[in-house]
């Protein structure tokens, strides 16, 4: 396979394997604090009201999953990278972010969850580029 095709599916396959378990620990997160019934998540303001009532670990375990699928999909990418497995790795690191502030601009975060969540997928990926080698 040629080296760019080669890069290509690194980078999707880290990409896929980062948001899965991104999704997965999200799914967890969702067990352990539920969305009240009736919760309207298309409606910002009773999602910012919500999020307020949330207990840092909840937040916490959100994190846990940016950092566990920013360290998968970036350990995936560099894994199968034909060469530079840091710029492999850094292109999950770039999608996550773009990821992360769609969403965080989309679903209410408090302040430091945005500088923590930015922090987490920018440094986990790269992190597991370094544990590749």
């Amino acid at each position: 396979m040629p080296p760019f095709s080669r890069s290509v599916l690194a980078v999707l396959a880290g990409i896929a394997v980062g948001v899965a378990l991104i999704a997965g620990v999200g799914a967890a997160s969702t067990q352990l604090y539920p969305l009240p019934a009736g919760l309207d998540v298309n409606n910002r303001e009773a999602m910012s009201n919500y999020a307020a009532t949330l207990p840092l670990a909840a937040f916490l375990v959100v994190l846990a999953g940016y950092a566990v699928g920013g360290l998968g999909g970036g350990y995936l990418a560099a894994r199968l990278a034909p060469s530079a497995p840091a710029r492999h790795a850094g292109a999950i690191a770039l999608f996550l972010v773009v990821a992360s502030v769609i969403n965080l601009r989309a679903i209410p975060h408090p302040g430091w969850f945005w500088v923590a969540n930015l922090v987490v997928v920018l440094v986990f990926p790269l992190l597991a580029a370094r544990l590749r080698s």
